[in-house]
């Protein structure tokens, strides 16, 4: 598999555990909205409040096996020059739709088919264009969904760390 399509495969999968969580949560109407929006990944309302989250996932470790510790990349495709471009494109479509902006951090362990996901109010970040993800950050402002959940349709191909020969 190549390494594109290793990082859009773990991607899908980190949108369609996070919507069948809130599911669980009961979250009601959620959506995949499928690339239809520029910023957001998946729309959800809970006690008739609508939300938009940003679905950011990626492996629980770097390709050498350390645990990775350093921040998610949010809303950092920005114009050259304007590095806040896209956080005030995000910001304005949340006002628009009357919606909550919220992330939502998948973590995935694939060789043991384990994840967590995290999520916070984007409005709480301290810089808009990441997701701080030190421990220190995580207790403070994350709220856990799930962690070292089991599931089975996690790929080990998806790890980012080289098999052994």
């Amino acid at each position: 598999m190549s390494e594109s399509e290793r990082r859009r495969q773990l991607g899908c999968y980190g949108e369609m555990i996070t919507l069948e969580t809130l599911e669980q949560m009961g979250y009601s109407r959620c959506r995949h909205l499928g690339g239809t929006n520029p910023c957001f990944d998946v729309e959800a309302y809970k006690d008739g409040q609508k939300f938009l989250f940003s679905v950011k996932t990626r492996n629980h470790t770097t390709c050498t096996g350390a645990t990775k510790n350093d921040d998610y990349n949010l809303h950092c495709n920005g114009k050259p020059g304007d590095p806040m471009a896209q956080v005030r494109a995000a910001e304005e479509i949340a006002r628009s739709q009357h919606a909550i902006s919220v992330y939502a951090a998948v973590t995935v362990d694939a060789p043991h088919q384990r994840y967590d996901i995290r999520i916070g109010r984007i409005d709480n970040l301290p810089n808009k264009r990441y997701i701080p993800m030190s421990l220190k950050a995580r207790r403070e402002r994350d709220k856990i969904i799930a962690e070292n959940e089991f599931d089975s349709r996690i790929r080990p191909e998806w790890s980012n760390v080289p098999a052994a020969a």
